[in-house]
C-alpha cells in the first residue's frame, strides 16, 4: 500500500474528503477563472502538508487519569 509522510492512501482520501466543503466554499468566494487554479492549488497545498506532518500516537485520556489518581 503507498503511503503520503505518516498517511496511507486510504488516509489522504479520508482527510481529503474532509477538507474538501471548505475548498469548494474558498472557491465560490474566488472569480470564476481563478478557481481552477485555486483549486489546484489549495489540493497541492493539503497534500504537501500531510507530507510533511508527522503524528506521534497520543497517551489514552485513561492513562492520564490513572497517573493522576496513583499521585494521590
Amino acid at each position: 500500500m503507498k503511503s503520503l509522510g505518516d498517511f496511507t492512501d486510504k488516509e489522504v482520501q479520508q482527510v481529503i474528503n474532509r477538507i474538501e466543503p471548505i475548498i469548494l466554499y474558498s472557491l465560490y468566494q474566488t472569480k470564476p477563472e481563478l478557481r481552477d487554479d485555486l483549486k489546484q492549488h489549495l489540493y497541492e497545498l493539503s497534500l504537501n502538508t500531510l507530507k510533511k506532518v508527522k503524528f506521534k500516537e497520543a497517551n489514552s485520556l485513561f492513562l492520564y487519569s490513572q497517573g493522576d489518581n496513583s499521585e494521590k
